[in-house]
């Protein structure tokens, strides 16, 4: 979709999402396919919404947004945490390449949504951003295929 602004500038929104399941046992960081190319010098709106488990250890995963360096993030996670949990919990994303501070989902082979609001100012350099996980511990996590990030090119006004 392109819209234009009030300054004329065409806006422009895409939506991706995964077409399979993501799955990794690494306990590092690991890009999914969920991404898209940023243009330097550009600011966008992110949305993800998606949902996923892991298959052993209630120790859960942790997600980061991986971007060029020089680009600059704010924003917030939403997750589920317990099996028996009624709410999502929220935590800042305050950098790029960073894992989350806490875990998303650490029940075994349940099923958890997950949410993340940003801001990403990309820097001089253009390049991938990404959404990307890491096992705590050990055992394997899945995020599931149709989990969908939304993006809009950004205008300051």
């Amino acid at each position: 979709m392109t819209r234009t602004s009030a300054t004329t500038r065409p806006l422009t929104a895409k939506a991706y999402t995964l077409a399979n399941n993501f799955t990794t046992a690494s306990n590092t960081a690991v890009d999914t396919n969920l991404g898209f190319t940023a243009k330097p010098n550009t600011i966008y709106s992110v949305k993800i919404i998606g949902s996923q488990s892991k298959d052993t250890a209630n120790t859960g995963i942790k997600m980061q947004v991986t971007a060029p360096t020089g680009s600059t993030i704010s924003g917030s996670w939403f997750r589920g945490v317990t099996a028996q949990g009624t709410a999502l919990q929220q935590e800042q994303i305050t950098a790029i390449n960073t894992l989350s501070s806490n875990v998303f989902g650490n029940a075994t082979n349940t099923v958890f949504i997950f949410r993340a609001e940003f801001f990403i100012s990309i820097g001089s350099t253009g390049g991938d951003v990404k959404l990307a996980a890491a096992a705590v511990t050990s055992g394997t996590l899945t995020i599931y295929a149709g989990t969908g990030m939304d993006v809009v090119e950004a205008v300051s006004v």
